[in-house]
């Protein structure tokens, strides 16, 4: 092959038949291949050039998006273990909550109407046949187990009607017993959910003058309210109820500094959360809008990511919300 030895880069071969001995030098019809020849090289040569910079540039948005992905995947492992802040954020306002109920317990000389309900509801199990104790059993433990958690009211009675009554409802399907021993029950759980509403009672709020009117208001409010979703705004109002003396909870200093620190974490992850969304968005978009510092931790940066958004709709990269 002629381009063997070469030291040039062959891209193409152009090879045109004559009629043999009807060229010779200097002749129009070389002029002609000459000129033919430049121009198709230059032109063979540009399209190989244009198709390795295309095939580099294929492979670089390869690279990139594969380099974005491991990012995202590394970092919204992150920011879902991140939802842990939310769960100590709630577990902390139901120590609260529990903290505040005895102290109008203690105030108005009164028994817990929960741990009674759960009681009467444990005493009646007992007098279910032997053959009844898988169920009997379950149920048992799961009244135990809301015996030790401290939800808000509507979570609470949610999670009464869901776990409790239902089960009870199989129980009495599967071991019929008297109307009486049924009524009994329905009554119980009906205390029971009676019960989740104590530390926000009006009656029982108006006989506890341990505080100001205004400060037991607002607390109450804060420590019930629902907690489907993390409110920056009722924690940071919260922490700042802690620190008042006046509000007489005995882990009050220790609670708010716990609560501080996980507000801090969670500001910290949802930064993050943000910063990573926008760099994301650039790299992948080319960088084609310019890139500064500012648009990252600014206002830019804020108005234009919606944190709960997909960065790429092709690219599947979504990091989840923690905050609102």
């Amino acid at each position: 092959m002629i381009w063997t030895a070469s030291d040039y880069v062959v891209v193409g071969v152009v090879k045109i038949h004559f009629v043999p001995y009807t060229i010779h030098i200097g002749s129009p019809e070389t002029k002609i291949i000459k000129r033919l020849s430049r121009s198709l090289g230059t032109q063979l040569l540009s399209h190989h050039v244009r198709q390795g910079s295309m095939r580099a540039m294929q492979q670089l948005a390869r690279d990139r998006l594969n380099a974005c992905n491991i990012l995202a995947d590394s970092l919204r492992n992150a920011i879902t273990k991140s939802a842990l802040i939310f769960s100590l954020v709630k577990l902390e306002l139901g120590h609260l909550r529990e903290q505040w109920e005895q102290i109008l317990l203690a105030e108005r000389h009164e028994k817990n109407k929960k741990v009674e309900a759960l009681e009467t509801l444990d005493q009646m199990l007992m007098a279910f046949p032997q053959d009844s104790d898988p169920m009997r059993s379950d149920l048992m433990a799961i009244q135990k187990r809301f015996l030790d958690l401290s939800l808000p009211p509507e979570k609470g009675k949610n999670w009464v009607a869901m776990q409790i009554q239902e089960r009870w409802k199989d129980l009495l399907q599967r071991f019929p017993q008297k109307a009486e021993t049924a009524q009994r029950a329905w009554q119980a759980i009906g205390k029971l959910r009676d019960a989740l509403h104590y530390g926000k009672d009006p009656e029982v709020l108006g006989s506890y003058q341990g505080m100001p009117e205004e400060l037991k208001q607002a607390w109450v409010r804060l420590i019930y309210e629902n907690t489907d979703r993390f409110n920056g705004a009722s924690l940071e109002e919260l922490i700042k109820i802690l620190g008042n003396p006046d509000l007489g909870i005995p882990s009050r200093e220790r609670s708010r500094r716990v609560l501080t620190q996980l507000r801090v974490l969670a500001e910290n992850m949802a930064q993050l959360e943000r910063n990573t969304n926008f760099l994301l968005r650039h790299v992948l978009n080319g960088g084609e809008n310019g890139f500064s510092a500012e648009w990252v931790n600014g206002k830019r940066a804020k108005q234009d990511l919606a944190v709960s958004a997909p960065i790429d709709k092709g690219t599947g990269i979504l990091f989840p919300t923690l905050l609102e």
